[in-house]
Protein backbone atom coordinates (compact mmCIF):
# COMPACT_ATOMS: atom_id res chain seq x y z
CA UNK A 1 0.00 0.00 0.00
CA UNK A 2 1.49 3.34 -1.07
CA UNK A 3 2.09 5.92 1.64
CA UNK A 4 1.23 9.51 0.94
CA UNK A 5 3.85 11.88 2.29
CA UNK A 6 2.94 14.77 4.56
CA UNK A 7 3.90 17.92 2.66
CA UNK A 8 4.42 20.73 5.18
CA UNK A 9 5.66 23.13 2.48
CA UNK A 10 2.32 22.86 0.70
CA UNK A 11 0.42 23.52 3.95
CA UNK A 12 2.60 26.50 4.90
CA UNK A 13 2.22 27.98 1.41
CA UNK A 14 -1.55 27.57 1.71
CA UNK A 15 -1.65 29.23 5.14
CA UNK A 16 0.61 32.18 4.22
CA UNK A 17 -1.25 32.71 0.94
CA UNK A 18 -4.56 32.71 2.78
CA UNK A 19 -3.18 35.08 5.43
CA UNK A 20 -1.92 37.55 2.83
CA UNK A 21 -5.20 37.46 0.92
CA UNK A 22 -7.30 37.91 4.05
CA UNK A 23 -5.09 40.72 5.37
CA UNK A 24 -5.26 42.41 1.96
CA UNK A 25 -9.05 42.16 1.92
CA UNK A 26 -9.22 43.51 5.47
CA UNK A 27 -6.88 46.34 4.43
CA UNK A 28 -9.17 47.23 1.55
CA UNK A 29 -12.02 47.34 4.08
CA UNK A 30 -9.93 49.70 6.27
CA UNK A 31 -10.16 47.30 9.21
CA UNK A 32 -7.85 47.35 12.20
CA UNK A 33 -5.12 45.35 10.52
CA UNK A 34 -1.64 45.79 9.21
CA UNK A 35 -3.01 48.31 6.72
CA UNK A 36 -4.49 50.36 9.52
CA UNK A 37 -1.12 50.40 11.26
CA UNK A 38 0.61 51.58 8.11
CA UNK A 39 -2.06 54.24 7.50
CA UNK A 40 -1.55 55.51 11.05
CA UNK A 41 2.19 55.62 10.40
CA UNK A 42 1.47 58.15 7.69
CA UNK A 43 -1.07 60.02 9.82
CA UNK A 44 -4.24 59.10 8.00
CA UNK A 45 -6.83 56.36 7.87
CA UNK A 46 -7.38 56.46 4.10
CA UNK A 47 -3.75 56.48 3.05
CA UNK A 48 -2.88 55.73 -0.55
CA UNK A 49 0.14 53.73 0.61
CA UNK A 50 -2.11 51.53 2.75
CA UNK A 51 -4.36 50.90 -0.24
CA UNK A 52 -1.38 49.98 -2.43
CA UNK A 53 -0.01 47.62 0.22
CA UNK A 54 -3.42 45.99 0.65
CA UNK A 55 -3.60 45.34 -3.09
CA UNK A 56 -0.02 44.01 -3.15
CA UNK A 57 -0.86 41.65 -0.25
CA UNK A 58 -4.01 40.47 -1.98
CA UNK A 59 -2.20 39.78 -5.25
CA UNK A 60 0.76 38.12 -3.48
CA UNK A 61 -1.56 35.84 -1.51
CA UNK A 62 -3.52 34.95 -4.64
CA UNK A 63 -0.29 34.13 -6.52
CA UNK A 64 0.96 31.97 -3.64
CA UNK A 65 -2.31 30.03 -3.62
CA UNK A 66 -2.35 29.78 -7.40
CA UNK A 67 1.21 28.44 -7.38
CA UNK A 68 -0.02 25.43 -5.40
CA UNK A 69 -2.20 24.29 -8.29
CA UNK A 70 -0.71 25.83 -11.45
CA UNK A 71 2.88 26.03 -12.67
CA UNK A 72 3.64 29.75 -12.88
CA UNK A 73 6.89 29.20 -14.75
CA UNK A 74 9.50 31.93 -14.33
CA UNK A 75 7.17 33.93 -12.06
CA UNK A 76 7.22 31.10 -9.53
CA UNK A 77 11.01 31.29 -9.29
CA UNK A 78 11.01 34.93 -8.19
CA UNK A 79 7.66 35.08 -6.40
CA UNK A 80 8.98 34.28 -2.94
CA UNK A 81 11.85 36.73 -3.14
CA UNK A 82 9.56 39.56 -4.28
CA UNK A 83 7.01 38.79 -1.55
CA UNK A 84 9.75 38.53 1.09
CA UNK A 85 11.17 41.93 0.09
CA UNK A 86 7.69 43.46 0.15
CA UNK A 87 7.09 41.93 3.58
CA UNK A 88 10.37 43.40 4.87
CA UNK A 89 9.26 46.84 3.64
CA UNK A 90 5.92 46.38 5.43
CA UNK A 91 7.75 45.38 8.61
CA UNK A 92 9.94 48.50 8.43
CA UNK A 93 6.85 50.72 8.04
CA UNK A 94 4.98 48.93 10.81
CA UNK A 95 7.66 48.52 13.45
CA UNK A 96 10.27 51.19 12.84
CA UNK A 97 8.54 54.14 11.16
CA UNK A 98 5.17 54.12 12.90
CA UNK A 99 5.48 52.88 16.46
CA UNK A 100 9.10 52.22 17.32
CA UNK A 101 8.71 51.13 20.93
CA UNK A 102 11.08 48.25 21.68
CA UNK A 103 10.39 48.68 25.40
CA UNK A 104 6.90 47.27 24.85
CA UNK A 105 6.22 43.54 25.10
CA UNK A 106 3.45 43.88 22.51
CA UNK A 107 5.91 45.47 20.07
CA UNK A 108 8.38 42.57 20.46
CA UNK A 109 5.66 39.93 20.22
CA UNK A 110 4.28 41.47 17.02
CA UNK A 111 7.78 41.78 15.56
CA UNK A 112 8.39 38.08 16.21
CA UNK A 113 5.04 37.16 14.61
CA UNK A 114 5.83 39.15 11.45
CA UNK A 115 9.33 37.65 11.35
CA UNK A 116 7.86 34.15 11.51
CA UNK A 117 5.70 34.98 8.49
CA UNK A 118 8.79 36.31 6.69
CA UNK A 119 10.71 33.10 7.51
CA UNK A 120 7.86 30.94 6.20
CA UNK A 121 7.63 32.98 2.99
CA UNK A 122 11.38 32.57 2.49
CA UNK A 123 11.28 28.88 3.35
CA UNK A 124 8.44 27.89 1.03
CA UNK A 125 9.28 30.10 -1.95
CA UNK A 126 12.46 32.13 -1.64
CA UNK A 127 14.72 29.25 -0.77
CA UNK A 128 13.94 27.53 -4.07
CA UNK A 129 14.95 30.43 -6.29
Amino acid sequence: MARRSFNMTWILTLLVGAFLMLDGIAGLNQSNTLMGQIARAFGTQGSTIALVIAIVELVAGALLLLSLFVDLGQLDATLGIVIAIAWIVIMVFTFFLSNFNPDSLIWWRSLVQYTIILAVIWMVKGGRA
